[in-house]
Parts: C-alpha cells; sequence; structure tokens
C-alpha cells in the first residue's frame, strides 16, 4: 500500500495539475437513518433560504454568510462556510449540525440542499471550485 501512494504522489506533483484535478476526491463519511432525519428540518430551512437568494444579484460571500445567519436565526459562534458563485461552480453555503453537513447550492436557475456527511478532512463543503 505503501509504495502505491508514493507512487500515486510522484504522479501528483509531476505530471501536472490536469492529472491532480482529476484524482478523484475520498467520500464523505456516511450518515445513519437518524442523523438523516435529525438534520432535516435545518436542510429545509437551508434549502428554502437558498431559493430565496436565487437570481439575487451580487452574492458576495459576505452577503450569502449574513443573509444565511440572519434568515437561520443562526448565533455567531456557528460556523457557516459559504462561497460565492465562481465560473460553472454555484454559490454555496454550508454548515455543520451534529455530524451531519447542511449544503445549500445556488445557480441562477436552481436552488437545493442537502444533508451529507462531512469530508475526511471535517470540512463541509464540496470541492468543487
Amino acid at each position: 500500500m505503501g509504495l502505491v501512494f508514493v507512487f500515486l504522489w510522484q504522479l501528483s506533483e509531476h505530471a501536472g495539475p490536469q492529472f491532480a484535478k482529476s484524482m478523484p476526491v475520498p467520500n464523505r463519511e456516511t450518515l445513519t437513518p437518524a442523523e438523516h432525519e435529525g438534520a432535516e428540518p435545518r436542510r429545509a430551512a437551508m434549502e428554502a433560504q437558498a431559493k430565496e437568494l436565487q437570481g439575487q444579484p451580487g452574492l458576495t460571500e459576505e452577503r450569502l454568510l449574513s443573509r444565511t445567519r440572519t434568515a437561520l436565526a443562526l448565533p455567531s459562534s456557528v460556523r457557516i462556510d459559504v462561497r460565492a458563485a465562481s465560473g460553472d461552480h454555484p454559490a454555496r453555503i454550508g454548515l455543520r449540525e451534529g455530524r451531519a453537513c447542511i449544503n445549500a447550492k445556488i445557480y441562477p436557475g436552481e436552488a437545493s440542499a442537502v444533508a451529507e456527511g462531512h469530508n475526511p478532512d471535517g470540512s463541509c463543503l464540496p470541492r468543487d471550485g
């Protein structure tokens, strides 16, 4: 296993950024049905917020953060991760709810939210740019 890791590391270091970008992203943690059920109220609220923000111009990270914190009545101690839209990538909002991550994506014509497990590094937002 160690030799395979070294080989893949060398390929990603030396084969150029295109190869490194095509490497698969490690899987998210798996949520139990009870964790999904427990996260559902927050997921529904986040989806409603994402749909309200959909189509609004100038969704900077600061605006996404302040509007989400206000709409969901979240105290400042709750960490909210946001990413403004860029190129083909949607605006993203993510927050931790127990072991679940509530992630919303906002395209000009579409907005949705999902409850899913966190990334292996503990973060919530997808790594799509």
